[in-house]
């Protein structure tokens, strides 16, 4: 959906998501080792571009472009979607971000507050294929409850995957993110002492 809601952190914004961005979605989720475990989506800038059109009429979706504050560089992507006000629940996902990008965890710490703080969630959840241990180990690390697998939950080149389904609610929320934002901090501190001008 369209939305105007922008994050900013340390070193690291979210913003929303534009027509513009789609090369950058294109180039980005078609990248050797960055989109092996995402559904696969066209080379076709004009598709994406069809893609967020759709996208922008679609309710309780929030789609970010992380974006590097020093040079306003796009460097990932992360949503919270299938909002439900009833539950107070979302998933997030569609995360993706470049190699070499640091942004990884503050990405994550700065949708956890939109998604706690902005929209008064109780519970966001995430489901990872089962066999990316390097994404499932970084929920992980992070802090995020384990709740199960289900089985055949994605289907990728024609066969069934199962998903890792992590879960952290509100109050865990508030107990995992001191430890999260003093990470945070030690990389925005090295970003920032490395940017030009300084």
């Amino acid at each position: 959906m369209r939305h105007a809601h922008v994050i900013t952190g340390e070193a690291f914004r979210l913003r929303p998501i534009e027509e513009r961005d789609a090369e950058f979605v294109v180039a980005l989720r078609s990248m050797a080792g960055r989109s092996q475990y995402l559904n696969p989506i066209s080379p076709s800038i004009a598709d994406q571009q069809r893609w967020l059109a759709d996208y922008f009429q679609r309710e309780g979706d929030y789609y970010f472009v992380i974006e590097r504050m020093a040079g306003d560089r796009p460097e990932g992507l992360i949503s919270l979607y299938d909002l439900s006000p009833q539950e107070g629940a979302a998933e997030w996902g569609r995360w993706i971000v470049a190699p070499a990008s640091l942004s990884a965890i503050e990405s994550v710490v700065l949708l956890m507050d939109f998604a706690f703080g902005k929209m008064g969630l109780r519970k966001v959840y995430s489901y990872t294929v089962a066999e990316n241990n390097a994404t499932n180990s970084f929920h992980d690390g992070c802090g995020f409850r384990r709740a199960g697998v289900q089985v055949a939950r994605f289907t990728m080149e024609g066969r069934a995957v199962d998903a890792v389904r992590h879960e952290c609610e509100a109050s865990e929320w508030a107990a995992l993110r001191p430890a999260l934002a003093t990470k945070c901090n030690k990389i925005s501190q090295r970003i920032n002492r490395d940017a030009p001008g300084r």
